[in-house]
């Protein structure tokens, strides 16, 4: 029977996994760990809840930075109590062979879990005195395995079967980046639309409050000079700052018009005559106020515009 002092001291293999990774050309990536005196694969432990696959996703993207696809398995390898780790360990490793379209140089190292790596040839990693002796058994293992499917058709009729399958590969790859792209767009333009929903939802409210605002302007307008300063002025002129603060918040902006020059998209002509001093088409008085909403018009403003015609038309009829 165990003891409680048993249990807490007794230890258990660790599931770990190994990844050689391979590129377009055929070379491996092999890294320089801190944690081993020879050259070794990206790898680590699987945590609890996945799947050796997703491991292997995520440990070559925190390693390495790269993105790795078409898992191969290889073999299991143990190793009980490495020297080069210094501590009492008994690692099970499931080694793979993974794929990159990523180039050479596109590798980002973790620091804490590599200081330098090189991408090395299959008869490379066999015959370096600087590689691991179970990474080169694994390489040996996987070139028969390799083999061995040739032998089966697998790469037979001059890799017909080979470019097929890299061919359907790519045809999914395509597919599936068109399938992203078509979410990722669908995702914008839902979010667009809900931001043009919110900038317009108060629309309607907006409108019913224009008219109070247009009537507030009109009533200063008329207040006589010796009430201007009275407490009753005063306080109406707080509640119309409030609603001008309320639709300014709410993206209302007021369309310029004495002074500016006359624009049929936002001001509307009422009225024209003639003054000397100012040049054709300059608004010369606002008889109703315009507004947008977030930069779109919602009510234009209506106006009296200079026109020099006026001027010459009186004149022909007195000639």
């Amino acid at each position: 029977m165990e003891t409680d002092i048993t249990k807490e001291t007794k230890k258990f293999p660790e599931l770990v996994v190994g990844i050689l990774i391979k590129n377009k050309d055929d070379k491996f990536l092999l890294i320089k760990s801190p944690k081993w005196a020879k050259l070794t694969t990206v790898g680590g432990h699987i945590e609890f809840g996945e799947v050796a696959e997703e491991t292997i996703v995520r440990e070559v993207k925190e390693e390495v930075g790269l993105d790795v696809y078409g898992p191969e398995f290889v073999r299991v390898v143990e190793v009980i109590r490495p020297e080069d780790f210094g501590t009492d360990r008994h690692l099970v490793g499931l080694q793979y062979v993974v794929n990159t379209d990523a180039a050479e140089d596109q590798v980002v190292i973790d620091n804490d879990e590599a200081v330098d790596y090189k991408w090395l040839t299959a008869e490379e990693i066999l015959a370096s005195d600087e590689v691991k002796e179970t990474i080169q058994k694994t390489m040996e293992i996987y070139l028969n395995q390799t083999k061995k499917a040739k032998k089966h058709g697998l790469f037979s009729h001059g890799d017909k079967k080979l470019e097929e399958l890299e061919r359907e590969r790519n045809e999914f790859k395509a597919g599936w980046q068109r399938a992203v792209a078509d979410y990722q767009n669908l995702q914008k333009e839902h979010c667009k639309d809900k931001t043009e929903f919110i900038k317009y939802a108060n629309g309607n409210l907006i409108l019913d409050l224009l008219p109070i605002m247009d009537n507030f302007k009109i009533a200063f307008s008329q207040i006589p000079e010796a009430e201007k300063n009275s407490a009753w002025v005063t306080g109406f002129s707080y509640i119309k700052k409030q609603l001008e603060d309320f639709l300014k918040s709410n993206g209302v902006e007021e369309i310029k018009t004495v002074g500016e020059k006359f624009d049929h998209a936002i001001h509307e002509a009422i009225e024209s005559r003639h003054e000397e001093d100012q040049a054709d088409d300059i608004i010369l008085e606002e008889r109703k106020a315009g507004y947008k909403l977030n930069g779109k018009v919602i009510q234009v403003a209506k106006v009296v515009v200079n026109n020099k015609q006026d001027k010459r038309d009186q004149q022909d009829k007195q000639d």
